[in-house]
């Protein structure tokens, strides 16, 4: 009998080992998991920054090419603009 019991305790010792070590890898898992999502979101706002500074660009480039109109054509862009803002307002009255 007392041989039996030591045989069930070196199983229940053995099971706390394994549930242990499971324990451990899980954890090890969980912070894995984490560091990639991190890397993942950096990685992401790195692209969404670079894109947003790309539309940025063009939208500065595509605001100084329109003054240089202005600038070029006076006339004919207050013309445009008085137009345009007739033709909305004539729009939206109905």
């Amino acid at each position: 009998m007392a041989n039996e019991k030591t045989q069930a305790e070196k199983e229940i010792e053995s099971l706390r080992a394994d549930l242990h070590a499971l324990r451990d890898d899980l954890g090890k898992l969980a912070e894995d998991f984490k560091r990639q999502g991190a890397e993942q979101a950096r990685a992401r706002y790195r692209k969404a920054r670079e894109t947003a500074e790309e539309y940025g660009d063009q939208a500065r480039k595509a605001a100084d090419d329109l003054g240089h109109r202005i600038e070029e054509r006076p006339i004919t862009s207050v013309l445009s603009a008085f137009g345009v803002g007739f033709i909305v307002g004539r729009l939206l009255g109905r």
